[in-house]
């Protein structure tokens, strides 16, 4: 078909026009591969350095907006999942996994970048260097998701199948850790309620709620490694950054990859069974971790938060405190209350504020919701404690103990950088932790106790104060402990000690270290003869399990005294033979770290504080995380010459091989002086060659003219058989705007040999076909296999020099089922789409063919 003939067809089918309100950008990767959606990037305001910048998603069929996240920091690439669940986008220094449902950050990744390209990002939206791959890791033989690499010689296993004896092993066994229910703030109703039928549901194991001292966040995968475990487990991904920061499962970072050239085969996708079980176990840690501070985090709130227990008990006080003040007596809330407790005097001198306060300020309405308030508190916090913390810090130390494990094994896990000294000190803290977090459930428990006599007290005390004849009895009897009520007044009336255990450290400065002596006393590994002998004890009907209901297993040698008594803190525990911290071990060491510092009992956010900081140096310098190759270097060979250049790989043969193309727009080299598109491709079996055509940009629109320049506003591969550019041809006045298609493996190709070791094959080619271009001229017309007019856009403003806005910019996205072409237009104000599948041109064929028959039969039946 002649040039002429393919431009009056109406190749593609328009589907929809979306107007947008404000000036926005389009990515070449902002459809999703599974929806019919585009993410949009636009900014606050007229000004281009605005700060504000919005992140919105569309529909393809027009209609409102699906959601709008504000971003901090410019948009430099982004990249949907293969799932089309999560897009990863690009910002200075972080790359954010956004929720397809509501735009929420599902994870948030630092990435190590260099100043220079931070300010080349933080000028121009969607830089060319930047760009976001993310891939499903798949089997090369049988296009299956490949399962972890066990080396040579070894059989392969899946992701779920765990070792017997390795901590997730252990763990599976375990009851699962109860997670604390979300506050009644944090659960708000969707604004937009209709996504729970119109977009999926992302997965339910969505972290929950991130905290300071979790910011930035551990090496984490994005799904839970944890149980309950999905029938299906997700497959492996990788998320490539830049073409050289791999990121698994598009969170956790990987050690830098070496900058191939273009048209260099891609790097190996298997992943090594110890980078994949140290992933998991990073993850794992970090998914608990984030459980416990969250969960301390909550709790904290609970207790000293807007009408928590510890602020109600403050309020009384204060209310006691005025109440003395009107008499001209500074009252003293402990001793006051401490005398009418062991007196009973509630009249004459120095008992009028006592008198006033139960009298009068303090109700029976008041004390039970006083009452209510204290008791739920200590109850969730007990809960939390035996059910969520202490649980989570035992699952941390299983599996820093097997990571430890590792450190030590050089032979198989000598390429996981793990420091066996730093492991040890974090299961140390964590350890402290747990022992912290016992000791709360147990202060809890017995303030409970305490207070619960207080209240009793308190109760008979107002039903004395407000009976009006002294000679009857009250309404409610003396029923208290007069012990526990004493014990209440003087340990936890004015300061509880609860307090002491969300000690939280403060933002700035830092506190220092909490640093744990070597001569802290440790219960030692239990030998195989007392952990037998512990077992059978309580078979043969001398149980060793303390009144506690057997969450203190004493392992103390007889005749020992009970001063030194040492106990474990779970039977779990118990059962691996772990050694745990004493209570009087824990000090804090001076400078000299001889154990000689104040003694003190640290918050358990404090120690929780130090244990990330700790785990996040550990684990980032596990594989090389922040060293090697920062964000800003090792980007693509530049060429020479080169406008636009595109890259597509495809696998062949059943995927044993691989072929990468290149197109290229060149608008003048040394002897090449005329504007031309180039296709080179490469395949992985052979490396020494590159096979290539290109073209000069014109195109013959009539017979009886000259034939026509044409510049490329923009391109990009649609699969793995065209190519989408989109054309303006002819005068600036006069210029139409063509959308049109390139069947690039179709093309007529010749081969340009490779020097051994080249540095860049694209810089290689286009250098030796520039002194050759006198003896191999380009093909004269574009070899374009589909067009399309868009006569809408021909009066569209074309590029200025300096101008930020391109007037094209294309996004397509090629699976099966979802053939679809974007294209904004008029200065990021529209956005027209196309179905690249089907032809317009050919289904108005259709339809006149099959009205033609319908008359023909008409006809017979007459």
């Amino acid at each position: 078909m002649s040039q002429q003939a393919l431009l009056s067809l109406n190749s593609f089918t328009p589907l929809s026009t979306i107007s947008l309100p404000n000036q926005s950008h389009l990515h070449p990767q902002a459809c999703s591969p599974t929806m019919d959606i585009l993410a949009l990037v636009n900014e606050g305001g007229k000004d281009s350095s605005a700060d504000k910048v919005t992140l919105s998603l569309w529909r393809l069929a027009g209609g409102p907006k699906v959601w709008g996240v504000e971003m901090p920091g410019r948009v430099a690439a982004m990249g949907w999942s293969f799932d089309g669940l999560y897009l990863a986008v690009k910002i200075p220094g972080k790359l954010l996994i956004l929720s397809v449902h509501d735009g929420s950050t599902v994870r948030e990744v630092v990435v190590p970048t260099t100043k220079g390209k931070e300010r080349a990002l933080e000028g121009e939206f969607f830089d060319g260097g930047a760009t976001v791959v993310w891939e499903k890791l798949e089997d090369e033989s049988t296009g299956s998701v490949k399962a972890v690499d066990n080396g040579p010689g070894t059989k392969k296993r899946s992701q779920d199948e765990e070792r017997t004896g390795s901590a997730f092993g252990i763990i599976n066994s375990l009851p699962l850790v109860s997670p604390l229910e979300a506050s009644p703030a944090a659960s708000t109703s969707s604004s937009t309620p209709f996504l729970a039928t119109s977009l999926p549901s992302v997965s339910s194991s969505l972290p929950p709620p991130s905290h300071p001292l979790l910011t930035p966040p551990l090496p984490s995968l994005l799904h839970s490694p944890l149980p309950p475990n999905p029938p299906t487990p997700p497959p492996l991904t990788l998320l490539t950054l830049n073409s050289h920061l791999p990121f698994l499962s598009g969170s956790f970072p990987l050690p830098p990859l070496p900058v191939a050239p273009l048209l260099s085969p891609p790097p190996p996708n298997g992943i090594k069974e110890e980078t994949m079980q140290f992933a998991r176990g990073s993850s794992a840690v970090e998914e608990l971790l984030r459980g416990a501070v969250v969960g301390l985090g909550r709790l904290e709130d609970e207790w000293f938060g807007k009408g928590g227990a510890s602020q109600a008990g403050k309020d009384w006080i204060k209310v006691f405190k005025d109440v003395g003040a009107r008499f001209g007596v500074h009252a003293d809330p402990s001793a006051d209350f401490t005398k009418l407790l062991i007196t009973g005097a509630r009249r004459g001198e120095g008992t009028d504020t006592i008198s006033q306060f139960l009298g009068g300020r303090l109700t029976e309405r008041s004390l039970l919701k006083w009452e209510a308030t204290v008791t739920t508190a200590l109850t969730t916090i007990r809960q939390a404690c035996y059910q969520t913390l202490l649980p989570a810090f035992e699952r941390i130390i299983l599996l820093l103990n097997e990571m430890r494990g590792w450190s030590l094994w050089r032979s198989k896990y000598g390429s996981l950088a793990l420091q066996s000294a730093e492991l040890q000190r974090a299961i140390n803290l964590t350890r402290y932790a747990a022992f912290r977090v016992r000791e709360l459930e147990r202060e809890a428990a017995e303030e409970g106790r305490r207070f619960t006599e207080f209240a009793k007290w308190l109760r008979y005390e107002v039903s004395v104060a407000t009976t009006e004849d002294s000679s009857s009895e009250p309404s409610h009897p003396p029923t208290h402990d007069v012990l526990l009520v004493a014990d209440y007044l003087q340990t936890s009336f004015i300061q509880s000690r609860i307090d002491t255990f969300f000690q939280s450290p403060p933002i700035s400065p830092p506190p220092p270290p909490i640093l744990i002596p070597a001569a802290t006393p440790t219960l030692p590994t239990a030998s195989l003869f007392a952990t037998i002998a512990s077992t059978i004890r309580p078979l043969a009907n001398q149980p060793s399990l303390s009144s506690s209901g057997g969450r203190h297993v004493s392992t103390e040698p007889e005749g020992a005294s009970g001063k030194n008594k040492t106990k474990m803190l779970s039977p779990v525990l118990a059962r691996r033979g772990l050694p745990r911290l004493s209570v009087d071990g824990m000090e804090v060491d001076g400078e000299d770290g001889t154990g000689g510092g104040e003694k003190r009992d640290h918050g358990i956010l404090e120690v929780a504080g130090e244990l990330v900081g700790l785990l996040r140096k550990v684990f980032g310098s596990a594989l090389g995380s922040g060293a090697g190759l920062g964000e800003g270097e090792g980007s693509r060979t530049t060429v020479p010459g080169g406008e636009l250049v595109r890259e597509w790989s495809s696998k062949i043969e059943g995927g044993a091989s691989t072929n990468q193309y290149v197109a290229l727009i060149t608008n003048g080299l040394d002897q090449l002086s005329m504007p031309c598109f180039w296709l080179m491709s490469t395949s992985s079996t052979d490396l020494l060659s590159v096979k290539m055509a290109y073209f000069q940009l014109q195109l013959e629109l009539s017979e009886d003219q000259p034939p026509s320049t044409v510049q490329v506003l923009d391109m990009n591969f649609f699969n793995d058989d065209e190519i989408v550019l989109v054309l303006s041809v002819g005068e600036e006045e006069e210029s139409k705007i063509l959308l049109c298609s390139i069947a690039y493996t179709s093309l007529e190709c010749f081969s340009v040999p490779l020097p051994p070791n080249s540095p860049s094959p694209v810089t290689h080619v286009v250098q030796t076909l520039d002194n050759l271009a006198h003896t191999m001229p380009p093909s004269p017309l574009l070899p374009l296999s589909r067009c399309r007019h868009l006569s809408s856009l021909d009066r569209m403003p074309r590029p200025t020099p300096g101008s930020n806005v391109p007037p094209v910019t294309l996004a397509l996205n090629g699976r099966p089922g979802r053939m679809t072409g974007s294209l904004m237009v008029w200065g990021g104000r529209e956005v027209e789409v196309f179905d690249l599948e089907e032809d317009e041109g050919n289904e108005e064929e259709e339809e006149e063919e099959g009205g033609e028959g319908e008359g023909g039969e008409g006809e017979m039946e007459e």
